[in-house]
Order: structure tokens, then C-alpha cells, then sequence
């Protein structure tokens, strides 16, 4: 089993082909090796649920919910931020999204929805997740977010955890 720092060089160093080398436009393997133990088919319907959970817990505006599904050292990047460990990601999260109510709301609540638009797996307990992502509002003054998001997901003790999240 691979240590916690392990992963997060791993998942940095995925990203970074990903974005120099177009590694993410494609659906081949990025390295020979066992052949996944499940079909891209099963895969998809894996990610599909998960993207569906990550909507659902989000819109019931339950931080300690969307925490549950994030890794134990996951990083985030948001907004031009980066945000490393547990502790870093609920404290952006809960300052841009879940503020309590002595401090105010810097956004209006919005409804999120996921859409999936492609998955890898890169080894049986390590996925990547891209996804446009729709922040909507009630509240006609504030724009509606569209963006993708990429997400590698990590398996932990049966369940897919984000080890890694980028959202523009």
C-alpha cells in the first residue's frame, strides 16, 4: 500500500501530464500493466454514481458530507488557489460555500449538477474523473457557474475518495 505523500506525487505528476502533454484527451493507457479488473462500462457507471453523490451531499449544504467524500490528504485547487491537506480544503470550502451565519454568505446558495465526460482508470483503486460542472442560482443578480472539473479518485476501504480536485 502506498503512503499518503506517495499519492499526492503520484496524482501532481498525472495532472502535469495531463495538462503538458494531452495525456487526458485520450482514452489509452498510460502504461502497460495489468489489465483493469473491471470494463470501462462498469467504470463509468462507477464514476457516474459518484459524481451523483458528490451533487447530492452539495446540495444538501452539509459540510461535514462533502468532507466525508474527500481523501484524508486531498488537494483542491479552486480559483486560482491551491489548497493542500484536510484541514486547508474545509477551511476554503467553508469560507467560499458553507459559511455559518455570523459570517455571511459570499455566494448565494447554488445548485450544482455533474455531468461526466470522460473517465481513465489508471489502476484498480485510481480513476480520473472529468466532469462539466453547472453552479446555479435563484438569485437572478448572480451568474451562473459553468465549468469542468477533474477529479482523481482514490478507493479507500471500498469507497471513491477525492485525492485530487480541480475545478475552473
Amino acid at each position: 500500500m502506498m503512503q499518503a505523500g506517495t499519492h499526492r506525487r503520484r496524482a501532481l505528476y498525472i495532472i502535469a501530464g495531463c495538462l503538458f502533454h494531452g495525456a487526458c484527451a485520450s482514452s489509452a493507457p498510460l502504461a502497460q500493466g495489468p489489465r483493469p479488473s473491471r470494463t470501462p462500462e462498469e467504470i463509468t457507471v462507477e464514476a457516474n454514481a459518484f459524481l451523483q453523490e458528490l451533487a447530492r451531499v452539495w446540495n444538501a449544504r452539509d459540510l461535514d458530507q462533502v468532507m466525508g467524500i474527500y481523501a484524508s490528504d486531498p488537494v483542491y485547487v479552486w480559483a486560482g488557489s491551491i489548497h493542500l491537506g484536510r484541514q486547508a480544503v474545509e477551511r476554503d470550502l467553508r469560507a467560499t460555500f458553507f459559511p455559518d451565519a455570523e459570517s455571511g454568505l459570499p455566494l448565494p446558495e447554488g445548485r450544482l449538477s455533474l455531468t461526466l465526460s470522460d473517465v481513465m482508470e489508471l489502476e484498480d483503486d485510481l480513476i480520473v474523473v472529468t466532469a462539466r460542472a453547472r453552479l446555479s442560482f435563484e438569485e437572478a443578480s448572480v451568474a451562473e457557474f459553468n465549468g469542468v472539473t477533474t477529479l482523481i479518485l482514490r478507493k479507500v476501504d471500498g469507497r471513491w475518495r477525492i485525492a485530487y480536485d480541480h475545478s475552473s
